[in-house]
């Protein structure tokens, strides 16, 4: 039998002689020092057995503070915004080059037959990304409302050589936003949208 079982035996039977005493004489039973004194070693021998296999069990992993990010926060959500609208130009931008028609959706309220309100998808128009300029040069922007993101200060583009590396220029602005890059910029133009968006909040409500 081994010491935990030895234990918990020894905390079962102290556990039933105080019950049989209690039952026999209720009204001059007392728990003596010596019955809670077993039955307080075996509970914490128990106990300290748990913590120590739980211990050697943490041991062996690789602890760490850590912060999970909230995408429902302002910065997060902005950053995933312009990811997806990344990931959409560069899904235009291969389905020119193969020559096969880019469809996007968007979600809508309409009736059903029966009269409910129903969501559904409906085509979208979407906004290309590069453009040529007068001199024939062709160049890719990130649109975010009426105005291109900067890249550096006064680049708000980047110069393409043709279409066809378009999507490879946006794989890596992609890279550049996972690798915190462009976070100063992305931070900068999401603070002016919401001065942007208080200042017609108060405009709105004077």
């Amino acid at each position: 039998m081994t010491t935990e079982l030895i234990l918990q035996f020894l905390s079962a039977t102290a556990a039933q002689l105080i019950a049989a005493w209690t039952v026999q004489k209720p009204e001059r039973y007392r728990p003596s020092s010596i019955d809670r004194l077993v039955v307080g070693i075996t509970d914490m021998a128990l106990n300290n057995g748990q913590g120590d296999a739980t211990m050697s069990i943490l041991k062996n992993l690789k602890l760490a503070t850590a912060a999970r990010g909230n995408p429902a926060s302002s910065e997060f959500g902005f950053r995933a915004k312009v990811l997806a609208y990344l990931a959409e130009q560069k899904a235009l931008a291969e389905a020119e080059i193969a020559g096969t028609r880019f469809t996007a959706t968007k979600k809508v309220t309409r009736k059903n037959a029966g009269g409910e309100d129903i969501r559904v998808d409906v085509p979208r128009n979407v906004r290309k990304g590069w453009f040529t300029d007068a001199s024939g040069k062709m160049f890719f922007q990130i649109r975010y409302g009426s105005k291109p993101l900067e890249f550096a200060k006064g680049m708000n583009a980047v110069e393409v050589e043709n279409l066809a590396d378009v999507p490879v220029i946006i794989g890596s602005i992609i890279e550049a936003i996972n690798a915190g890059e462009l976070d100063p910029q992305l931070n900068a133009v999401r603070e002016a949208r919401r001065a942007n968006f208080k200042s017609k909040t108060k405009k709105a409500a004077a």
